[in-house]
């Protein structure tokens, strides 16, 4: 299978609909609708959310597992009020600790990396054919950002990125949409 490097958004739902629980499904969708880093969702804490103002703070902290945001790249993303909902029933009435949590153990704790790698990769091959990697959810986000007209600099802040050029690596390859279309759009009225 040819590397993608971007979902459509019908491949997007197909994916989150594979998914067998829904745990799983939020997760995969908080991840292409934040453009989180897998690290990023594994350490995502309730205190971070605010669904009043429908915000994620991405942020370092040091219990019960010291995290840092890759390049110290604090930042608030902002979320959709339905995503906020979906996630404010998945917390349910706790009210700290993390979203996001593994029951393989006696008692409930974080995703390791690894199995949230492993998560996406499977569910990749069960719709897709193979795997695509978890970067790729990233880079639908910040594609999707692109197509709806997002400043460039808005996005390497939301994705937090140091440098630009690295937000220009993500959309380099993404595809080029229609010309016709903008051009019908633009002369719409």
């Amino acid at each position: 299978m040819s590397q993608k490097k971007v979902l459509s958004k019908s491949e997007e739902k197909r994916l989150i609909e594979s998914a067998s629980n829904n745990q799983t499904k939020l997760l995969i969708e908080t991840m292409l609708k934040t453009g989180m880093r897998v690290s990023e969702i594994c350490n995502l804490k309730i205190e971070w959310t605010n669904f009043e103002d429908n915000l994620i703070l991405i942020q370092k902290n040091a219990e019960p597992i010291e995290f840092n945001p890759k390049y110290g790249s604090e930042r608030e993303v902002p979320i959709s009020s339905m995503l906020s909902i979906n996630l404010n029933q998945l917390i349910g009435k706790r009210k700290k600790g993390y979203v996001f949590r593994s029951q393989r153990k006696a008692y409930p704790q974080r995703y390791e990396s690894i199995s949230i790698i492993n998560k996406i990769n499977s569910l990749c091959k069960k719709v897709f054919g193979g795997s695509l990697g978890s970067h790729i959810l990233r880079r639908t986000y910040a594609s999707n950002l692109l197509y709806s007209g997002v400043n460039i600099k808005t996005i390497q802040k939301l994705l937090g990125h140091r440098h630009l050029t690295t937000t220009l690596v993500y959309l380099k390859d993404i595809p080029k949409r229609d010309d016709y279309d903008q051009i019908r759009k633009a002369i719409s009225y």
